[in-house]
């Protein structure tokens, strides 16, 4: 019942029951709120927090931060960044691209890279990048960007951070000028070096060459000994520079080895020639030993290793008193194209302490300070020598002790010729195989030596020390009846000399038969004829070069035999003599082929009027009547052909029927040339380079044989040419083989076809060469100068001038260069085509007068 009291009771305890559930309910939510709303509270603290370290952190870095959106908009960066931007606050940057603070040029560069890190999702980084702030200081930046994603791993941005590098940048750029300045003052250095080579060397060689000549006239006792010191000072003094040039060379890192085929047995021959007579002159025995399975075919830089040796010894004579000094070679290690050789040069002499072993190979080092003032020398030798080494690939060192001598040895590489060196051997007329052979020496080591050698070419010998054993040797084969057919004898020996030995050997009739070569290190001036007095058949220096000993063992046993003798390797040809003496008339301009020209005419026998032009030439010809005319073509002034036709009109106006020969020389060889030289008036024609006996056949032939010389008398028995080689005293041994310089490189200078061009007279090729590398500077400056001013006319006559100087030395690849330049500039539209022209010939010159100058410095003797 809806007024029943107890019912009402119960509803209104119900009724507070619920209440109080929903106050007890509600309160514990309260309490939950609040728990949570202190959380939240403590979160977004610790998120503040986070955020202002974030902040912080960021805003203090030194690199440049920023976050763009999909539109390349800036959402937020830090402090750094918006110095950089001109911004004093975030807010004035957020929501801005690039555009609004940098060039147009710089806000699209940086907005492509943007895009392509969003589309691609590829992060860009480590980028250098250039820039201009909106104050326009110019910046350096290395820049990486990044994709900003969200938490569902999709690209909604791009994250970058620059580096300020403009510090680095500036410090990297000035390094890189001071590098660049260093590489053109080396370049400088270097090119300064070069020209000093020439500009240095050539006075020297002038004064060496003068200094020469003058010794070869007659002088009274004084004067000889004042100019064989100035000879010794210069030879010395060109020594001494050279050492400078090439270690400042090698320390510029300009020297580089060449690469051609040689023969290294011939190299060292001829080396170990030329120091022989220092050697003799000391009293040192000089041998160089080979062994048979050391190949002879290389390739390298003979040139260099020539250089290496030439000090090596040098030194060891120069610091020997008694003694030998040896030179051996050995096989170190082998491929099938490279090989490794090791050289050892043994003395006798004074030794280096150990402590100062490791010095002499420091550039001006000397071991003692006295030894410079008691030597001489630049200190300079074994520091080039060791770093030539090094460049071959090798290495070098010593072994030495105080008072006993000094070992150096030293590797080198070498590739391994497929071709068979041009040797100088001659083709042997009588077999060598197991034919005995005598070796007559008090030295154990050139006996070694020589029984290696002989050995090689099958032949079976046997070695004594001095007269007794070898007459006793020789006694018992003649016994046996296996008489020794030849003997080397040593022509210096204690006791009994080879000399005096031979003359008991011919005493004997039954030793008589031995063909005997006699081997010295010490020639006198009665040697050759006292061999010829003894019956001996060949005569050698030593240290015996293997070709040169091979060549005298093959002609003593042809003479013996009484085989026709051996073919040597060609020789020039005898001199040719002319009819009579002329007067000539030599028109020539250039110095080099003026000399070459005239010393050819005088030393024939004729007077020789010089003129530099034609102007001088009919000058002359008004003064003084002529036999001929030698007229070069091209000449300043008053060319060859309008000289020519102006002495044909003076003769037909003045003096009909009179004609004086002209011959032209020219440097072209053209038939068109020719002709026009005819018609000019001239009657013979001559092609340079210049031949002796082309030049004296075309004299004679213009001259007729009726003409009765201005010159005077008939040629002098004195021209007469020697007697053959057979019968010269001075080749009882085999013949000498021609000079063999490894200075100049192959295809740069062909000594044999340079010294055919002056009749093998090796003197007049120096004073030519000298002349050469005296007027080459000047005239590559004249060239240059005209071709930059467009000058081609004058450029022409330049580049033609110097292939006429070139023709002298049959310098095959720099008349080829300068040919090539001067066809070039006598088209127009060639011109800009002899700039580059002009650079390779100059690398072929400088190549050739390194080549001249070497040979002036170190070549041999030819032989008259």
């Amino acid at each position: 019942m809806p007024d029943d009291p107890f019912v009402m009771t119960v509803a209104a305890l119900a009724l507070a029951a619920g209440c109080l559930v929903a106050l007890a309910v509600a309160l514990v939510w309260l309490l939950r709120l609040r728990r949570e709303m202190a959380r939240h509270r403590h979160f977004d603290d610790a998120l503040a927090q986070e955020r202002n370290l974030l902040r912080t952190l960021i805003d203090n870095l030194p690199d440049y931060i920023f976050v763009k959106d999909r539109q390349s908009r800036f959402v937020t960066t830090n402090a750094p960044h918006l110095g950089v931007l001109g911004a004093k606050r975030l807010e004035d940057v957020v929501g801005k691209t690039d555009f609004d603070f940098f060039s147009p040029d710089l806000a699209t560069g940086y907005f492509a890279d943007e895009q392509a890190v969003m589309r691609t999702g590829c992060p860009l980084l480590n980028r250098r990048e250039r820039t201009v702030t909106p104050g326009g200081e110019v910046r350096w930046l290395l820049t990486s960007k990044i994709p900003y994603r969200d938490r569902s791993g999709n690209i909604v941005g791009v994250l970058g951070i620059s580096r300020d590098i403009t510090a680095i940048q500036e410090a990297e750029e000035a390094l890189q000028k001071a590098k660049e300045e260093a590489e053109a003052a080396n370049r400088a250095k270097s090119e300064f070096l070069a020209n000093m080579s020439h500009e240095i060397r050539t006075p020297m060689n002038g004064i060496i060459g003068l200094t020469e000549l003058a010794l070869d006239t007659p002088l009274a006792p004084e004067q000889r000994e004042y100019l064989e010191m100035v000879k010794a000072s210069a030879d010395a003094l060109l020594a001494v520079i050279n050492d400078i040039l090439d270690f400042s060379k090698i320390e510029a890192r300009k020297l580089e080895l060449e690469r051609v085929d040689f023969s290294l047995r011939d190299l060292l021959g001829d080396t170990m020639k030329a120091l022989g007579l220092r050697a003799q002159q000391k009293g040192l025995e000089l041998a160089c030993h080979i062994p048979a399975d050391v190949p002879d075919a290389l390739v390298g830089d003979p040139g260099r290793l020539r250089q290496v040796i030439i000090n090596l010894v040098g030194n060891a004579i120069k610091f020997t008193e008694q003694g030998e000094v040896v030179v051996q070679v050995a096989r170190e290690s082998e491929t099938d194209g490279e090989v490794m050789l090791r050289f050892l040069v043994r003395d006798t002499g004074i030794g280096i302490p150990p402590d100062k072993q490791a010095l002499v190979f420091q550039a001006f080092a000397q071991v003692e300070t006295g030894m410079t003032r008691k030597y001489g020398g630049t200190g300079l030798g074994l520091a080039i020598s060791s770093r030539l080494v090094a460049m071959m690939g090798g290495r070098m060192g010593v072994q030495s002790e105080p008072g006993r001598g000094s070992t150096f040895r030293f590797t080198a590489r070498f590739g391994r010729s497929s071709q068979k060196p041009a040797g100088r051997r001659i083709e042997s007329p009588v077999r060598l195989d197991n034919l005995p052979v005598l070796i007559v020496d008090d030295h154990p080591t050139n006996r070694f030596i020589l029984e290696e050698m002989v050995a090689q070419w099958g032949m079976v010998p046997t070695s004594v020390s001095g007269a007794e054993a070898a007459l006793a040797t020789l006694d018992r084969a003649a016994k046996s009846g296996e008489p020794f057919p030849l003997a080397l004898l040593d022509a210096h020996m204690p006791e009994v000399d080879g000399f005096e030995l031979a003359r008991q050997i011919q005493e004997r009739a039954d030793l008589a038969g031995a063909a005997l070569v006699m081997l010295t290190s010490a020639g006198q001036p009665g040697d050759i004829a006292q061999c010829r007095q003894l019956g001996i058949q060949a005569y050698l220096m030593k240290p015996v070069a293997q070709s040169d000993l091979f060549n005298a063992v093959c002609t003593a046993l042809a003479r013996r035999a009484q085989l026709p003798q051996p073919s040597r390797p060609e020789r020039p040809s005898a001199p040719y003599i002319p009819r009579r003496r002329l007067r000539v008339l030599l028109a020539e301009d250039n110095p080099i082929n003026q000399t070459l020209a005239r010393r050819i005419l005088e030393k024939a026998g004729h007077e020789v009027l010089v003129a530099q032009n034609g102007r001088e030439v009919l000058e002359i010809l008004d003064r003084s009547p002529c036999d001929a005319v030698l007229m070069d073509v091209q000449m300043p002034e008053l060319d060859g052909l309008e000289a020519t036709r102006a002495i044909r009109r003076k003769e037909q106006q003045q003096t009909p029927g009179q004609h004086v020969p002209i011959i032209a020389m020219t440097a072209h060889a053209m038939v068109g040339d020719r002709q026009r030289c005819l018609e000019a008036g001239m009657d013979s024609y001559i092609a340079k380079p210049l031949h002796p006996q082309d030049l004296l056949v075309a004299l004679d032939e213009a001259t007729g044989p009726g003409l009765e010389g201005l010159g005077a008398a008939p040629v002098s028995s004195t021209l007469q040419p020697e007697p053959p080689a057979e019968d010269h005293p001075r080749l009882l041994p085999p013949a000498s083989p021609e000079p063999k310089a490894e200075f100049p490189r192959e295809g740069v200078f062909d000594l044999q076809a340079a010294l055919a061009h002056v009749a093998g007279d090796a003197e007049l090729l120096k004073e030519l060469a000298r002349q050469f590398l005296r007027l080459g500077p000047a005239r590559l400056s004249e060239l240059r100068q005209a071709l930059q001013q467009g000058d081609a006319a004058a450029a022409r006559r330049v580049a033609h001038a110097i292939k006429g100087e070139i023709g002298s030395f049959a310098a095959k690849e720099a008349r080829e260069a300068v040919v090539r330049l001067e066809a070039a500039l006598e088209s127009p539209e060639r011109f800009t085509e002899a700039q580059s022209l002009l650079e390779a010939f100059e690398a072929a010159w400088q190549r050739l007068g390194t080549a001249l100058g070497d040979f002036c410095n170190l070549a041999p003797q030819a032989p008259q």
